[in-house]
């Protein structure tokens, strides 16, 4: 539930919020189960690929305007884009 999380973090009024190395697909929204090489360690979490737009659409809601985007080390991985972003928080 990233929104949830979100709406909790936003509560704070930060003046700047940060993103690096954030998924967005190229399509709807997807959550996926992301499975780590045992090799590496056992372990598995769920990873959000998240619709530009929306993401986007959801602090300017939220009364933060977009003021930077910067594509991630990651670049572009089966049809998801990596990228990062800073939102600041629109004073009256």
């Amino acid at each position: 539930k990233p929104y949830e999380f979100l709406d909790s973090v936003l509560k704070n009024k930060f003046d700047y919020i940060l993103f690096d190395r954030t998924p967005f697909s190229s399509g709807n929204e997807e959550v996926t189960l992301q499975v780590i090489d045992p090799n590496i360690y056992d372990a598995s979490y769920p990873c959000i690929f998240f619709n530009e737009r929306e993401f986007k659409a959801y602090f300017d809601r939220c009364n933060y305007s977009l003021i930077e985007v910067f594509p991630s080390v990651d670049n572009e991985i089966n049809n998801c884009q990596f990228k990062g972003m800073i939102f600041e928080i629109i004073t009256a």
